[in-house]
């Protein structure tokens, strides 16, 4: 927060345009992996670049993984952020937040088709059981792929270019991986 903005958009722009080199333990695992026919290059895209930035409009925020160990309480829940708090890396918050929303309404219809108190903490800690095991996982998942991609140990860079390329040349699992983001 201490840089100008001009400073801002440079640091911005160079952290995106920087090309970072490789280690030889990744590179010799890129060259195994196009060997037997697995691609490691993605799509080629270019990353952006930024202008300016508006007087007065950064900000700072904590980031990182943290949750409430009760969602609910009698007559009272807890959603969204207010309920969790997971890394933007993956764009997560707002699917868990949609999530939330989604089986708190289902319970309460169902409670209602049955002309029971919505409110009642049974009820409620249906929706926090459910919601807490979703969450959890993810939020994890999303804190391991933080973690992963946070190191420049050689071994590790070199484990991870070939988990992606894995992942990338199977339709099956890219699909899965996707339907479980979406879920």
């Amino acid at each position: 927060m201490g840089m100008s903005s001009d400073e801002f958009v440079d640091a911005v722009n160079s952290a995106f345009w920087e090309t970072h080199p490789r280690s030889i333990v990744v590179q010799r695992a890129s060259d195994l992996l196009s060997s037997i026919g697995m691609s490691t290059k993605g799509a080629n895209m270019l990353p952006p670049s930024v202008g300016e930035v508006q007087e007065g409009s950064r900000a700072t925020f904590p980031l990182g993984f943290g949750h409430s160990s009760y969602y609910v309480n009698r007559r009272c829940v807890l959603i969204g952020d207010a309920a969790h708090r997971i890394h933007p890396l993956a764009g997560q918050g707002l699917n868990l937040g949609i999530g939330d929303i989604d089986t708190l309404q289902r319970l309460v219809d169902k409670s209602v088709g049955l002309g029971a108190d919505y409110g009642f903490l049974s009820v409620l800690q249906e929706y926090e059981t459910e919601r807490q095991r979703q969450n959890l996982a993810i939020q994890t998942g999303v804190d391991l792929l933080h973690r992963l991609y946070s190191t420049q140990f050689p071994p590790v860079v070199a484990l991870r270019t070939l988990g992606l390329s894995f992942v990338n040349s199977s339709d099956m699992l890219k699909k899965f991986i996707m339907s479980q983001a979406a879920a």
